[in-house]
């Protein structure tokens, strides 16, 4: 008797490793002054507002780490963008009493920018 069979595909470890090391070498570089900023605005995502922040992303605010949330096998990237008191586009008013990081999701193609901005060669599947 002849059974087909649908196989899940799963991916390789090495795929991981891959994404957890290049998402380290980005961490290294951003905390690097030596190293050119890279801000929302650079990105594409000032204005944009996190769920539970009540202000938008100011076009200056720079990128300082990302971190990997969610499932292994897809998992989301968010980037911690730095936001001060002084900086144009900021809503004084709706900033914390403290300045502080926001959040927001980073797509395989913004990541790929960050990387040829601080001198890495990823690749991030964009």
């Amino acid at each position: 008797m002849n059974e087909f069979r649908h196989k899940r595909h799963e991916l390789d470890e090495s795929t991981h490793t891959v994404a957890l090391t290049q998402l380290a070498q980005l961490n290294g570089r951003l905390g690097d002054p030596e190293r050119p900023a890279v801000t929302a605005g650079m990105l594409g995502v000032s204005g944009r507002t996190a769920e539970d922040e009540p202000i938008a992303l100011p076009s200056g605010a720079r990128l300082v780490r990302v971190f990997p949330e969610g499932s292994p096998d897809f998992p989301y990237v968010h980037g911690h963008f730095r936001v001060e008191r002084g900086m144009p586009d900021v809503d004084e008013a709706a900033l914390r009493s403290e300045d502080g990081d926001l959040l927001c999701e980073l797509t395989p193609a913004m990541l790929q920018l960050v990387s040829h901005t601080l001198g890495l060669r990823h690749d991030w599947g964009s």
